[in-house]
């Protein structure tokens, strides 16, 4: 088995990602905001870059970190969980990665 990764899919520069290397790599798979203008082709980059992140998540051990503006982050969730029910069928589930500001540390999560 390879070594995990963690998908991120916002990258934000005033976050500190280094606590979610404990999980894995951390693959960034845009900087960029997606706009509200209809048609923006910045846009189809953006789902363009989660499509092909997502092809490469391996459900059964890497994350998702989600951080970043919503749309994105729903659409890298709903291609990731659609890798999951690729691999393991309806009981698809895939490893998420959350903020604890408590601790100040990430925590898996399986979703």
């Amino acid at each position: 088995m390879s070594e995990s990764k963690v998908f991120v899919v916002q990258e934000n520069p005033g976050l500190d990602y280094s606590d979610a290397e404990r999980f894995g790599d951390i693959v960034f798979i845009t900087n960029q905001e997606y706009s509200s203008v209809t048609g923006s082709l910045n846009n189809q980059n953006i789902l363009r870059d989660i499509e092909r992140a997502m092809a490469k998540f391996d459900p059964r051990q890497d994350y998702l970190l989600m951080t970043g503006n919503p749309i994105t982050i729903g659409y890298a969730f709903h291609r990731a969980m659609l890798r999951g029910q690729e691999t393991d069928g309806d009981d698809a589930n895939i490893h998420l990665l959350r903020w604890d500001g408590f601790t100040r540390t990430y925590k898996a999560v399986l979703f």
